[in-house]
């Protein structure tokens, strides 16, 4: 997807306000103190040749590297003669060079990066960015089950020599946790879900993983429920992803119920991804946060093949299987931009339609900070802004997403103060 810098987006908007000066360098290098840029090229500005054309601008560096980069000043007096801006207060904390290049804006570029977000955050969904989330697995209990947390923070280490977050060996999504035993007992990856175990006692927990290793009777996983626990089959060492699965009931005294990942004891490494715990059916899901709206809910169709295997989950596909991966697609705002290299997800029309929201916002803003004889004027300036954005919200705006049929008795959305859920309502074992 096509990005623009928050730097790019900020030269466009002075540029289509006629508010945007962007100096490659200065000709002099500035007081060593940083009160200072010297510039004679400002005279061919307009009105540069005037002393005082600039009073009252603001100069911001943006030589990436600078230790001032991003900084921004007022001008407190410009002599032409020597393209001299003078700086109020304590300048910049850093020298201004001939090597450093800076720009000039009558606005505060603060308020054009305050009216950028705003207009990413309001243009939505017109503008929106379209997600698509694999990380919930229907009635999994377990946090950090695919492994994409660095250092796999989730699991307790066991008798662990040595844990690496991999890149290259990965089942699902990006990351796999790899294990390499060096000596003692096996390593082991450890985690014990909270739940309210008189809710679960006398059903039977279920716990799959995908492993990989080379060697055989090195890699498998466990169960521990206190002071008993269940093994599961060993790796073949064949040089592939298996699907390693155990089940066993949890009885009354049980007090805790233990996800375990074990590495075995010859040196060879074992890789573990897609992990998932069941202790009995679930029926509400915290949705992504990435996530604002959700439009489509599948669920994978072949228990081995969590990659090209999803079908919809409505009237057609409408037996919700447990262990099961569901993909939600949804859209979300575009991001907001915090720094120059920053970027958001627009270009070409979007862009054009987002910038000319960003004005009427940027107009809005001096509006509100204005005295009653400005008020007026920027308060015009931002509804001509808002009439042309929306003259073009019908042709550049983002492609619309459809919405799904929900289907009754399938699943349902909610809202609370807390999150967004999803809500299988379809009844199971």
């Amino acid at each position: 997807m096509s990005t623009t810098s928050r730097a790019a987006l900020r030269k466009q908007l002075g540029e289509n306000i006629g508010d945007f000066y962007e100096q490659t360098a200065p000709t002099t290098s500035g007081a060593g103190d940083g009160t200072t840029i010297v510039d004679t090229g400002l005279i061919h500005e307009v009105d540069g040749g005037d002393d005082g054309a600039f009073e009252g601008w603001y100069g911001m560096v943006t030589e990436s590297g600078h230790s001032a980069v991003g900084e921004i000043r007022r001008v407190k007096t410009y002599t032409a003669s020597t393209g001299t801006l003078l700086f109020e207060s304590t300048g910049f904390s850093a020298q201004v060079t001939t090597a450093h290049t800076y720009e000039l804006h009558r606005i505060n570029p603060l308020l054009k990066h305050r009216a950028i977000n705003q207009a990413i955050e309001q243009t939505y969904p017109f503008l929106h960015l379209p997600v698509i989330d694999e990380s919930l697995v229907i009635d999994n209990v377990l946090t950090g089950a695919d492994m994409e947390t660095a250092g796999q923070t989730e699991w307790t280490q066991v008798n662990v020599d040595a844990l690496a977050d991999e890149s290259t060996i990965v089942f699902h999504g990006s990351l796999s946790a790899k294990l390499t035993w060096a000596s003692g007992s096996e390593n082991q990856l450890q985690q014990s879900p909270s739940n309210t175990f008189d809710t679960v006692t006398n059903k039977t927990a279920k716990f799959w993983c995908w492993v990989f290793t080379q060697a055989a009777s090195e890699g498998r996983i466990k169960i521990g429920f206190g002071s008993s626990n269940l093994t599961s089959e060993d790796h073949t060492g064949a040089d592939e992803w298996q699907l390693l699965k155990i089940e066993g009931a949890v009885d009354d005294d049980t007090t805790a119920v233990t996800a375990v990942l074990a590495a075995g004891t010859n040196g060879t490494d074992v890789y573990f991804d897609a992990a998932r715990l069941s202790l009995g059916p679930m029926y509400r899901y915290t949705i992504p946060t990435t996530i604002r709206q959700l439009l489509y809910v599948y669920q994978q169709g072949d228990e081995l093949n969590e990659v090209g295997s999803f079908k919809p989950l409505d009237y057609r596909n409408n037996r919700v299987q447990e262990m099961r991966r569901l993909r939600l697609v949804g859209m979300a705002p575009l991001s907001t931009v915090t720094t120059d290299a920053g970027t958001t997800e627009v270009a070409g029309d979007q862009e054009q339609l987002l910038l000319a929201y960003a004005e009427f916002r940027l107009w809005r803003l001096l509006a509100l900070q204005a005295g009653e004889r400005d008020r007026g004027r920027y308060q015009e300036d931002a509804n001509t802004a808002l009439a042309l954005y929306m003259s073009w919200v019908p042709d550049k705006r983002s492609e619309p997403m459809g919405a799904q049929r929900r289907d009754t008795g399938i699943y349902h959305t909610e809202h609370d103060g807390s999150g967004y859920y999803l809500v299988l309502d379809q009844p199971r074992g």
